[in-house]
């Protein structure tokens, strides 16, 4: 923000104590020591855009038309040499990642990783059926993780998502790519409620539910969820969740009420992380359907305030 009679940025990001970001204007004094200029801020988590914000400032700065146009033609040009180096390092990226596959084996291979991989799928309820088509991987960029495919209904692999089984970080590595994909896409049923969910593992556990790996969102994802007539998301019961949930109610979504489900359910609030946890925690051994969770979703902007 620009103050009356400045060309000075009047301003900071800081971490409030729900562990947002939020936003002061003037150079008051900040409520947290973490606090950096809003412009030092996008520099370091979007240098392109940073880079159309000066730009964008220099063409304000009383040039004369000839120059705005020359400035403008070199900021295109500039743009598309950012966006052609992004493609190649992508194309690296995925080509890379091609390579990784070829170290993918079957979770059934008997060594001592896949023992573990079982074990764990058993552990978390998964479905025999389910976990037979996973993957471990021994070594390379998804070593010692379990592998969990997205299959398409011609049994093709689109994406995958590797989770470790060792406790290494990040806990959850997704294929490479520009785009991500809805796990179990073409295995619902399109004419009835579609209940979307963070994880694919989470999803197993809900009749007719996909997956989108993560709180985030992209172009293509929303418009795949945006075919279905019905949806219903299930976010987790995380902040990271809840700040999603939040902006999903403001668009009048429907969206999971966790504090309404869970005192039903006999559950503390903060006991369970996601559907799996409540699986785990009631032993229950049948999805939950649409008839079960129906009672505990919002689309009342109101309702937001318990994101909060």
């Amino acid at each position: 923000m620009y103050i009356a009679g400045t060309k000075q940025l009047k301003g900071s990001i800081f971490f409030a104590n729900t562990n947002r970001l939020c936003y002061i204007c003037w150079r008051a004094s900040c409520p947290c020591s973490k606090a950096i200029l809003a412009t030092k801020w996008l520099q370091k988590v979007d240098p392109a855009l940073y880079q159309d914000y000066k730009n964008d400032i220099a063409l304000q700065e009383g040039r004369s038309s000839e120059d705005k146009i020359a400035l403008q033609k070199q900021i295109e040009k500039e743009n598309e040499q950012i966006l052609l180096q992004q493609k190649i390092e992508l194309a690296k990226k995925r080509q890379q990642d091609d390579q990784e596959t070829k170290k993918f084996v079957s979770i059934h291979d008997k060594s001592e990783l896949a023992n573990i991989a079982i074990e764990y799928c058993k552990k978390r309820h998964i479905p025999e059926e389910i976990y037979n088509k996973f993957y471990i991987c021994h070594e390379g960029k998804y070593h010692d993780r379990l592998i969990i495919p997205f299959y398409t209904k011609d049994n093709h692999i689109e994406y995958f998502q590797g989770r470790t089984l060792k406790n290494l970080e990040p806990k959850y590595m997704n294929r490479c790519s520009a785009e991500t994909h809805l796990y179990n896409r073409d295995f619902i049923d399109k004419s009835k409620p579609v209940f979307v969910l963070e994880g694919p593992i989470d999803s197993l556990f809900i009749e007719n539910a996909v997956a989108t790996c993560g709180a985030g969102s992209s172009a293509m994802l929303d418009k795949e969820i945006a075919e279905f007539p019905q949806v219903y998301y299930i976010l987790d019961n995380d902040a990271a969740g809840n700040k999603k949930a939040g902006k999903l109610v403001r668009q009048h979504k429907n969206v999971f009420l966790w504090a309404k489900f869970l005192k039903d359910m006999g559950i503390g609030l903060k006991d369970v992380k996601d559907i799996n946890d409540v699986m785990l925690k009631t032993n229950r051994t049948s999805q939950f359907t649409y008839k079960d969770l129906k009672e505990y979703f919002t689309n009342i902007t109101d309702e937001f305030l318990c994101y909060l």
